[in-house]
């Protein structure tokens, strides 16, 4: 028998099963993460799986928990790379579209953020503008307060080309980690890839 587990992180969720040597899934359970060890002592040689540890898990097999999912430790070194390169690439994509600061403020930046952001800008660069000229966008204080406010043309500038110093600077660090999952030649260094 082989046994399993996936946690959701976004949930909290842990799905416990075993596998039979017919293929056929029983003893399949949920748990939150919280309860986790109460459940899991209950199953003997089994001890608690926590985030980014591995664990002993059921009938003593090794399993670790990478990037939300307890899978078998024994995974082929590829299915490890390709596991972390999948997370790095999704945070790397959270990063960018969760926003940044510019000046004391913090300024959208999901897909429809930037298009807003890109045409702002090159309103901005308009030739004989008035000297008054502002375009409003989207920002909140360092209260945490939205507004829609008005930015002069020098102002959105500035706040585009921190936009992109963030976006450039997540890129550059996905592609450094990606790099060092690449070349690691063991589990234990592509899960040093931590963003």
């Amino acid at each position: 028998m082989t046994d399993w587990a996936a946690y959701a992180t976004s949930t909290g969720t842990v799905f416990v099963a075993t596998i039979g040597p017919d293929g056929l899934i029983s003893g399949f359970t949920t748990c939150v993460i919280d309860v986790l060890s109460d459940h899991l002592a209950a199953t003997i040689n089994s001890v608690p799986v926590m985030p980014d540890q591995a664990a002993l898990f059921s009938h003593g097999t090794p399993f670790a928990l990478i990037d939300g999912l307890v899978v078998a430790s024994s995974l082929p070194l590829d299915e490890v790379k390709r596991h972390r390169a999948a997370s790095l690439r999704a945070t790397c994509a959270a990063t960018i579209t969760g926003g940044f600061a510019s000046s004391g403020r913090t300024y959208p930046s999901r897909p429809a953020d930037q298009a807003n952001m890109t045409a702002s800008i090159s309103a901005s660069l308009f030739p004989n503008l008035p000297a008054d000229w502002t375009t409003p966008f989207w920002c909140a204080d360092g209260a945490g307060v939205w507004e829609f406010r008005s930015h002069t043309a020098a102002r959105i500038q500035q706040v585009g080309t921190d936009g992109k110093a963030m976006i450039v600077g997540a890129q550059t660090k996905l592609a450094e980690l990606l790099d060092v999952v690449a070349g690691a030649t063991t589990e234990d260094q592509v899960l040093s890839a931590i963003w």
